[in-house]
């Protein structure tokens, strides 16, 4: 299993799910696709990746799709501005033959990691006023501005490893941590997002599928510091803009997957993740049992709390300004087993490249009228760290 494709998700009170032995695994590229079983590539048109989901119902097990963020141009309509040069990844798609549900293990012993690469403020001050010209324009009420960073890391970190500090801790780990190791690709893409781009339960007669965006952040260290803390984020203007922009936009588009209207259950609600405490909405609607994932994908990827509003505008207006692809960061990552049906929303995440250990992470925040410069490349560091404080002692 060492050298094999396997992936880790988090179940919560401190159980993990591993799954491996793969019997189908493909790497989808806007021109290419790769078998990442046998290393064979052939031509492929990007184009028709969702076609390959058109029959996928959501009563199915141990499968994995790793959604990358520039999918999300080809759903949308856009030509982005790298497709010209590049071969981007789009997906990968991993069929499992087995799975085992297994205690959190112990926390490793990390490598340190030195950072190598990261923007400086005026680079990213530069694209923030830019997005804020658009802002002022009325071209669009809210930009998700994210930028990179990389980090070498001493020794070579391993997936086992990888899987120890993201998994040991039922505190440090988010309801939708999980990671993949591709040795094809050399790779280990790990996240520890907190975020939701869907979830659903399967009744009788339908399926139940709900939605929960994050937007707001405020620095939140210890657990005596929350009660006020909530009190202050709920209190800021900007941050509660934020959330309501964003709750509107998924409320459209939760809606338009089968023009079932959705309803908005909830309009705040705090979730604390180590360092930070956060702010989130969760937004449900009824859908017909027969549903297929690619119906899911052309209503909801990638998610609005990640672009802004309105989406297709953003996107466009963030593909000039951002100076890389997001590739795995930004995107989902769907898991559909006999007991879940699921997607992340890949904040707080990066890939990990085995033959330079070096791990490349974003991070970014929602700008509005509302936003300080200063204050959003803070809060955008603040993300950083809560991501990169799995890589350290307590």
């Amino acid at each position: 299993m060492k050298d094999q494709i396997q992936t880790v998700i988090n179940l919560g009170k401190g159980k993990i799910r591993r799954y491996s032995n793969p019997s189908f695994a493909t790497l989808y590229r806007l021109r290419s696709k790769i078998d990442l079983l046998t290393g064979k590539e052939e031509s492929f048109d990007g184009q028709r990746v969702l076609d390959q989901w058109d029959d996928q119902g959501l009563e199915d097990s141990k499968k994995i799709f790793h959604l990358f963020y520039e999918l999300g141009y080809l759903i949308e309509g856009i030509e982005s501005k790298t497709f010209a040069k590049h071969n981007p990844i789009l997906a990968i798609e991993i069929h499992y033959s087995d799975s085992e549900d297994r205690i959190a293990p112990e926390r490793g012993e990390s490598t340190k990691f030195h950072e190598y690469y990261r923007e400086l403020f005026g680079v990213y001050q530069a694209s923030f006023n830019s997005g804020y010209d658009a802002l002022m324009r009325g071209d669009c009420y809210q930009f998700n501005l994210t930028y990179p960073f990389r980090y070498e890391s001493d020794d070579l970190m391993d997936f086992d490893l990888f899987t120890s500090l993201l998994m040991s801790d039922p505190k440090r780990a988010g309801a939708y941590a999980h990671l993949s190791f591709i040795p094809q690709m050399k790779k280990i893409l790990v996240s520890n997002s907190p975020e939701c781009l869907f979830q659903g339960r399967m009744m009788p007669d339908f399926l139940k599928l709900w939605t929960m965006p994050i937007k707001g952040t405020i620095n939140c260290f210890k657990d005596e510091e929350i009660k006020d803390k909530w009190k202050e984020l709920k209190r800021s203007v900007k941050d509660q803009a934020e959330l309501y922009m964003i709750t509107d936009l998924l409320r459209n588009d939760m809606t338009r997957i089968e023009k079932t209207p959705s309803k908005v259950v909830k309009k705040k609600l705090p979730l604390r993740v180590p360092g930070l405490l956060h702010q989130y909405s969760l937004i449900e609607v009824t859908l017909s049992k027969n549903l297929t994932l690619k119906k899911i994908l052309q209503g909801l990827f990638p998610g609005g709390s990640v672009t802004g509003a309105p989406k297709k505008r953003v996107m466009s207006i963030l593909d000039v300004l951002e100076n890389e692809p997001r590739g795995f960061y930004c995107g989902s990552t769907v898991i559909l087993d006999d007991d879940i049906i699921a997607a992340s929303i890949n904040i707080r995440s990066g890939e990990y490249e085995m033959e330079s250990k070096m791990l490349k992470i974003h991070a970014g925040g929602g700008i509005t009228l509302e936003s300080d410069c200063n204050n959003e490349f803070l809060e955008m560091h603040a993300k950083r760290d809560s991501f990169l404080s799995l890589f350290t002692a307590d």
